[in-house]
């Protein structure tokens, strides 16, 4: 899991010079993102399979984001991934 987060972790800080590919193409619309909502307002709207990819792609990249966030405020890069080992493998998952 941790490698995992690594890699998110690494995706987002990359994302001004290098564009995303693979499993984190969405990763390229982080800023779109981070600003959206869920429009989600009746359960038969969550049947809809774009609904729930967006949704997933979201709650993501906001925490790939601000596991990126937390991280910067560490010296040392592997005290932090020490330090913040719950919220990692938490954006490692989703």
């Amino acid at each position: 899991m941790l490698q995992v987060a690594r890699f998110l972790v690494k995706t987002v800080s990359e994302l001004g010079y290098k564009k995303p590919v693979g499993t984190t193409a969405y990763m390229g619309r982080v800023a779109d993102l981070m600003e959206k909502n869920c429009t989600v307002q009746t359960a038969a709207e969550w049947l809809n399979p774009s609904a729930i990819i967006e949704a997933f792609e979201s709650r993501a990249a906001r925490m790939a984001v601000h596991c990126g966030k937390q991280l910067s405020k560490f010296e040392n890069p592997e005290e932090g991934f020490a330090e913040l080992v719950a919220d990692l493998v938490e954006a490692a998952v989703v």
